[in-house]
């Protein structure tokens, strides 16, 4: 048997170098500045922004907050249990129970999350959250990610989903 020989497999775990003249280590190690031409803040936005839209909770509220601007804690329970149960696949109605979960979820931990970015300020005390302000990267990759739930629900039961006429 020769050693060495086949070197397939290689290239699909990323061990070549790269093809493309826009690709840096910095990229690949996550620190920014260098080539790409992006500063470290816009790297920091780019993370905090998806990092509030990796979670549907969250997604769900800064949707109505783009609208809305503000609401207070019980108002979003409201809001994003139904959503949530909208996009359910028996659409059954909203439960104390699940509306009460859906707020403790969002009191301790994703209006907490949210007032991490520089998006959404929640006031704990007030149990009041707000959105901010959109930036220039936020507004359209809210607008895209809103669509595409919207298609998501829409392909399920022709319903318009989060952010529609409903809450």
């Amino acid at each position: 048997m020769e050693m060495g020989g086949d070197d397939a497999g290689e290239s699909d775990r990323g061990d070549r170098e790269p093809d493309s003249d826009d690709w840096t280590a910095e990229s690949e190690t996550g620190v920014s500045g260098g080539e790409d031409g992006h500063s470290p803040q816009v790297s920091d936005e780019v993370d905090a922004l998806f990092d509030a839209l990796a979670d549907e909770h969250r997604r769900l509220v800064l949707y109505y907050l783009r609208d809305r601007e503000s609401a207070d804690l019980d108002e979003l329970a409201t809001v994003v249990s139904g959503w949530l149960q909208a996009r359910a696949p028996d659409h059954d109605m909203v439960t104390p129970d699940d509306r009460e979960g859906v707020r403790t979820a969002l009191h301790h931990v994703q209006l907490p999350r949210l007032a991490d970015t520089s998006f959404v300020s929640y006031d704990r005390e007030a149990q009041v959250a707000t959105l901010t302000g959109t930036t220039d990267l936020l507004a359209p990759i809210l607008d895209q990610s809103l669509a595409d739930d919207r298609r998501a629900v829409g392909s399920v039961d022709g319903r318009r989903g989060p952010g529609g006429d409903r809450s």
